[in-house]
């Protein structure tokens, strides 16, 4: 998509202390610029001068403790104007201090949009998740902003309800709430209470008919006790199982609903702001119009 900037984290073959990229088919070798520095055999490729065999390079950005990376290339990526306002919120999370703490990849068959629309209404929450998260957290209600062509939707924890009974000076959206941004076009970064889980989604090895999807928690620094630990593992375990056994395993059977030729449109309600502006931007994207 062009000018569509994707939050991604590189997935490379960079060598352990190395500092070096390594073609794990050739053994060819680059620096951490992209420079060809090793190639097996060069006698085979004698004319061909290195510094056109380098790595292709891409437009990358960081910013808020996230790397940016544009894969067809062209102009420098405007990190904040391609957040749209998010960058205000996305600021105050202080991600850079963010850690890795565990990641899942599987290959699911649906188209990758789907996988990303599961992340953007709150409404399926009482029928498909009544026994994992819907007790936890309402799908009655959401609210949803638009920043560009991207958005942030706050679902509403059930312990939101308390707040009620106490003074406006106590009270903490964060502590009972589940923040997720959608950053266009293939990201969720969900705000959790005391972490942070960011799910992207690619197309798969059958393209339209299949994606790839990353799940990965990070934690606000180092995990240093098995408590802590744990805790963390169960969250992560939670999101996996309540993804791929409920959202992604009811989509496989959405893909295959579409091409039964019984539904000409998808249908969006009005508590269903989020979904009808993503698919909106992606046409905007893709047909300029």
């Amino acid at each position: 998509m062009e000018d569509a900037a994707a939050f991604n984290i590189a997935e490379n073959t960079l060598a352990p202390k190395t500092g070096r990229f390594i073609c794990p088919y050739h053994g060819w070798t680059y620096d951490e610029d992209g420079r060809l520095v090793g190639q097996p055999c060069a006698e085979g490729f004698a004319g061909l001068a290195r510094d056109e065999l380098s790595l292709a390079r891409l437009p990358v950005a960081e910013r808020h403790g996230m790397i940016f990376v544009r894969p067809g290339g062209g102009e420098p990526i405007d990190v904040d104007g391609h957040l749209g306002g998010a960058e205000r919120e996305l600021a105050g999370l202080d991600l850079g201090g963010y850690v890795a703490f565990a990641r899942h990849e599987s290959e699911r068959a649906i188209n990758w949009k789907l996988a990303i629309d599961t992340f953007l209404e709150a409404y399926h929450l009482t029928t498909l998740h009544e026994s994992s998260i819907g007790p936890a957290i309402s799908g009655t209600s959401a609210a949803w902003d638009p920043f560009g062509r991207g958005g942030r939707l706050i679902a509403q924890r059930r312990s939101l309800a308390a707040l009620r009974d106490r003074p406006e000076s106590e009270w903490d959206l964060l502590a009972h709430a589940v923040v997720l941004y959608q950053l266009f076009p293939n990201t969720m970064l969900i705000h959790q209470i005391d972490h942070v889980e960011v799910v992207q989604a690619y197309p798969g090895a059958r393209g339209t008919e299949s994606a790839r999807v990353v799940f990965t928690l990070y934690t606000p620094g180092p995990t240093t006790t098995d408590a802590a630990r744990r805790h963390f593992q169960a969250n992560f375990e939670l999101l996996v199982r309540t993804v791929e056994n409920e959202d992604f395993a009811l989509g496989e059977g959405i893909q295959r609903g579409f091409h039964g030729g019984g539904n000409a449109s998808v249908v969006y309600g009005r508590n269903e702001p989020a979904l009808a502006h993503y698919h909106a931007m992606l046409e905007r994207t893709l047909t300029g119009r």
